[in-house]
């Protein structure tokens, strides 16, 4: 998985009229896009707990640091997607990381450290 931190939505009207959006991703305070321009996801097991779940380990780099991370990962669907008629699967994949082990550490303790992450992807075949 590959994120784009500018992409960043909140939807959040900054105080001073700046664009909370562009200060949360490219300030040195938080994700620093002009220096750090993704964020990875590199899983390196996968371990079965179910039929339809799964335990994924990975490595998640972010601001430079990297930090082995446990997703727990739900496998929604299986089919034939119903536009493309084309094989499809989907999962979803959450976890929880601290921002202050990447180095993200503005506000602390008044903004939490513990982020929760959340992964919705779906690949179909071309």
């Amino acid at each position: 998985v590959s994120i784009d931190p500018k992409s960043i939505k909140t939807d959040y009207p900054f105080p001073d009229k700046k664009d909370f959006d562009t200060e949360l991703s490219m300030s040195a305070d938080w994700f620093n896009a002009g220096e750090y321009d993704s964020i990875t996801f590199n899983s390196t097991g996968v371990e079965m707990t179910s039929d339809t779940t799964a335990k994924v380990t990975g490595d998640l780099t972010m601001l430079g640091i990297t930090k082995p991370v446990v997703l727990d990962v739900l496998l929604n669907a299986a089919i034939e997607h119903p536009m493309t008629k084309k094989p499809a699967i989907g999962f979803s994949a959450t976890g929880m990381v601290k921002r202050s082990d990447f180095g993200m550490l503005k506000y602390i303790p008044l903004v939490g450290d513990e982020v929760q992450l959340l992964i919705e992807t779906e690949f179909q075949t071309e």
